[in-house]
């Protein structure tokens, strides 16, 4: 493929075609003011920059499926609340019926209180899209769901999302009466006063946690991570590891008068707590190292069957939280009987700048991973350093046009922007 014809498709891709348009703070100052003049379908697009005050806070749809993106990601666009004292904003409220193309994308969300349910954006009897987005020091004393609370019939998907340090009585996502998809998610030190440090379900809430982290939360009460009450998920493909129960049990899944389904996952190295409390059905799961116990209690009787395991997964370095995986790990699909992925990450002990893919090359697969990931929604590419090819800090277009110019102009390698021969990063 030319050079010309790879700079072609990326230049399509970047022309965000919409057929209606608004630019904040351009077209108009705040995000709710350029919501209120939106029509059914359009979208609005934010600047980079950090958006508090009226009107970019308890940002409502008014009844529309519309689709607000911030320019330029997560890590330049923040949304901060700015609640304080007796004074309590959320960013998003979204309870109008909104469905799927109803978008949220690519924001930092934080500064968020509230004294109901779901502080940072509250989902209710509504199913819209969440993706792209990081909620952190998101406060929430005296109810459920730190940063989304999704409430009466909520099918929202939550997608490409991190949730970091927030805190709440129960959860940094709640579910009532609510089955979201959550995909592709980190949770990471988030804390839960009562029960669930990273997700809260109640009154059957049944949603499909897929391909999700969950490091080091906490409860001070029960369910380190999850806590199910008459709640049936889906947990699959997904890691935890050194979460906790500080005063209860399950310091991964607390299940009561629930029975989660969890397949193809690892949860190792837990403190304070045994890593599930009630019920579980299980398959191709690895159960390690939590201090609390492994295959004890109700779930005991399934060790060894279907899959189930009680072995080491051998994480590159938990102590420079790399959860990829030795080459010699049992979670790998041709280590295993299940002859499948265990966990979230394969094999990835070796970093290798610019080969995306990991399969030893750097070619045009490469910058196709890259393209989708930065315009089309794709995965995040993992582990993420190998992405980073300019050594910015940043996964952006720059890296795809730095990634061409080495493989088809022969410019400098990648991690190498001086071209001295010696990585920058």
């Amino acid at each position: 493929m030319k050079v010309a014809t790879i700079f072609a498709s990326i230049l399509y891709l970047t022309g965000l075609c919409f057929a209606n348009v608004i630019y904040v703070p351009s077209d108009q100052p705040t995000i709710q003011a350029a919501v209120d003049i939106a029509l059914e379908g359009d979208t609005i697009l934010v600047a980079p920059g950090t958006y508090t005050g009226d009107g970019n806070r308890d940002i409502g749809f008014n009844g529309k499926n519309l689709v607000v993106k911030s320019e330029n990601g997560p890590e330049l666009t923040t949304i901060d609340c700015g609640s304080y004292e007796d004074h309590y904003y959320r960013a998003f409220i979204l309870a109008e019926n909104q469905d799927n193309t109803a978008v949220i994308d690519g924001f930092t969300i934080t500064g968020a209180y509230s004294e109901g349910f779901g502080a940072g954006i509250l989902v209710s009897a509504s199913s819209p899209t969440i993706k792209n987005c990081i909620f952190e020091w998101i406060l929430h004393d005296n109810h459920y769901g730190s940063a989304i609370g999704c409430d009466k019939g909520s099918d929202a998907v939550i997608y490409n999302c991190i949730f970091r340090s927030n805190f709440s009585i129960s959860g940094a996502v709640a579910c009532h009466n609510s089955s979201p998809r959550i995909i592709n998610c980190l949770f990471e030190r988030n804390d839960g006063q009562f029960a669930a440090g990273a997700i809260h379900l109640n009154a059957n809430s049944n949603p499909h946690i897929l391909k999700c982290v969950f490091y080091a939360n906490q409860s001070d009460g029960d369910g380190g991570t999850i806590a199910c009450y008459e709640s049936n998920p889906i947990i699959e493909s997904c890691t935890f590891i050194r979460n906790r129960a500080n005063e209860g049990v399950g310091a991964v899944i607390f299940s009561e008068l629930s029975n989660p389904v969890i397949h193809s996952s690892i949860l190792a190295f837990s403190v304070e707590g045994d890593a599930i409390y009630g019920n579980a059905d299980l398959e191709c799961t690895n159960i390690f190292g939590n201090e609390g116990g492994d295959w004890v209690g109700n779930i005991a009787d399934q060790d060894g069957l279907d899959g189930n395991m009680s072995v080491d997964p051998l994480f590159c370095s938990l102590a420079d939280s790399n959860l990829y995986l030795d080459i010699m790990s049992p979670c790998l699909p041709d280590n295993n009987s299940c002859e499948t992925l265990i966990g979230r990450f394969g094999a990835g002990c070796n970093v290798a700048c610019g080969d995306i893919n990991q399969d030893t090359e750097k070619n045009i697969q490469d910058v196709v991973l890259l393209v989708n990931y930065i315009f089309e929604d794709g995965e995040i590419p993992q582990p993420s350093i190998n992405a980073d090819v300019t050594c910015d800090d940043k996964i952006n277009i720059t890296d795809i046009v730095f990634l061409i110019d080495y493989i088809f102009r022969e410019g400098s390698a990648p991690c190498d922007s001086d071209g001295d021969g010696i990585p920058d990063c």
